[in-house]
């Protein structure tokens, strides 16, 4: 799933400009930005959570915000029977200025007033009660939280009741000191002490703490962080492996990632299911990790993952018409990057094809007025050409990117040069073709409007040809399978396992 999308251009640039004030003295590539650097405003918006072991479902806010006359909490709770948003787990509210009481009135939709307007900085205290990770959330308890008994896990913005100003928080977590904390905030030099460069920064995200598996990888100034709760923590060591090399093929594909953190968390529960925040993301699995079973999750890891980048990093200017692009490119970047990497076979690789690509022709048998380009305005309906269509284009772009330039640009290098151009600024559909075009070294416009914008199905069998395998199937019944013949030189391209020349 991919649900939160709502970065913006201005935000992200907002974000590059406090990284570079952090980097201005960092000096070792291999390390994560800090405090150190930051020479922050002394009016900084600040809280403190306190979180104590003998009642690990209470947090005690103190917060020190500057307020005009109104305080807000996220209403963004997924499950109706909170009508009212996060602010229906806040306890014993009580607000001062000037060590003195402030009358306040709360309003709806998680939303205070003060009795008037303030000029200087309002105390809030507050306890949030997260019992809420205990319930059965029918969404999945990725969007909202989970307790295991040892640790908790719950999303940012369960936390924070905030003034409303876009600007930096600094965030201190006062916890047991046999617990372990992980966020997506950039450290500081304080123990336990994080700041969030923007409002979204600290809404949009989620943390771990108490007593969980917890690992990293470092890799240019990016951190990516691991947090495994329960019984997932048994399988960590699977789980970092498998993470890492993930890892490590998507920023070699995205080299200038700007520093930065990223967490990941995983639990286990009764289904299969993601969720993606500003910078961090959180999936539920419902079977035990084993090697035999990379396929589903760590798939379902790397797909969530490649979201980041194509995604929330590239920015796109329509949620609709760039769903195919999205979702498709992030599934075939997901199953590509397992069998290059070694995480699965080349018969699992092909076995999970055959699925997506028999799936795709059926649909377009069934369906043949649906574009890609307009799938995404009903995704759930047309899942089948979001995902599985999606897939499709990517190999055919894959391809056709590597004819064109006889071997020296692949699917890589147009998300790269997505990457370069759309990061402060949305990419409109044409934008998206015409880097294409541009990477490919000539017009191919007419690959989009034919399988794109257009109603053409997309030649499977002619690319599947061209990277090795025969195909036989039935489109009516979902049918395909996939045998390999002899290896071409397209096929060793396509895997980046030939050295170009």
């Amino acid at each position: 799933m991919n649900n939160k999308r709502k970065s913006t251009g201005t935000k992200y640039s907002k974000y590059i400009l406090f990284l570079f004030i952090v980097l201005i003295s960092f000096n070792d590539a291999s390390a994560i930005p800090s405090e150190r650097s930051v020479a922050r405003n002394k009016d900084e918006s600040r809280y403190e959570i306190t979180i104590r072991e003998d009642s690990p479902l209470t947090a005690h806010v103190k917060a020190r915000l500057n307020v005009e006359d109104k305080l807000y909490m996220s209403t963004n709770c997924p499950n109706y029977d909170y009508p009212e948003g996060w602010s229906s787990f806040v306890r014993d509210l009580k607000i001062t200025s000037q060590n003195k009481n402030l009358l306040h009135k709360y309003e709806t939709k998680s939303k205070w007033t003060l009795e008037s307007p303030q000029s200087d900085m309002v105390l809030v205290e507050y306890n949030v009660d997260l019992s809420f990770t205990k319930i059965k959330w029918d969404v999945g308890n990725e969007q909202a939280g989970h307790f295991d008994g040892r640790a908790v896990y719950i999303v940012s913005k369960a936390l924070f009741i905030h003034g409303g100003e876009d600007e930096s928080f600094q965030i201190r977590f006062d916890i047991p000191d046999t617990w372990e904390i992980s966020v997506p905030w950039l450290e500081t030099k304080e123990k336990n002490t994080f700041i969030a460069p923007n409002l979204e920064f600290l809404l949009e995200n989620s943390l771990v703490f108490g007593k969980y598996s917890r690992s990293s990888v470092i890799k240019n100034g990016f951190q990516f962080e691991f947090a495994l709760l329960g019984e997932a923590a048994e399988s960590s060591k699977l789980f970092d492996e498998a993470f890492t090399r993930i890892v490590r093929e998507f920023l070699d594909i995205f080299p200038k990632t700007p520093p930065s953190k990223f967490l990941v968390t995983m639990f286990y529960s009764t289904q299969d299911d993601g969720e993606s925040f500003y910078n961090s993301n959180a999936f539920t699995l419902s079977k035990r990790l084993n090697s035999d079973g990379s396929i589903i999750w760590a798939n379902q890891m790397a797909h969530e993952l490649f979201h980041y980048w194509s995604s929330d990093l590239i920015k796109a200017a329509s949620y609709e018409d760039r769903q195919w692009f999205s979702e498709g490119f992030a599934e075939y970047y997901a199953n590509l990057t397992l069998l290059r990497t070694g995480l699965i076979d080349e018969p699992t690789f092909r076995s999970k094809s055959e699925k997506i690509l028999g799936l795709y022709l059926n649909f377009k048998w069934r369906n043949a007025d649906v574009t890609l380009k307009d799938a995404g305005k009903s995704k759930g309906k047309n899942r089948f050409a979001v995902y599985n269509g999606g897939w499709a284009a990517a190999l055919a772009l894959d391809l056709l990117i590597i004819e064109k330039t006889k071997g020296r640009k692949n699917l890589d290098d147009f998300m790269r040069k997505m990457f370069e151009k759309y990061t402060e600024t949305s990419y409109e559909y044409e934008d998206l073709v015409a880097t294409a075009s541009e990477v490919a070294g000539e017009d191919i416009s007419g690959f989009f409007r034919s399988y794109v914008d257009g109603k053409e199905a997309i030649p499977i069998e002619e690319n599947l040809n061209k990277i090795g395998y025969k195909v036989y199937g039935v489109i009516y019944e979902a049918e395909m399978y996939l045998i390999p013949q002899k290896p071409t030189g397209l096929r060793e391209l396509w895997l980046r396992k030939k050295p170009v020349t």
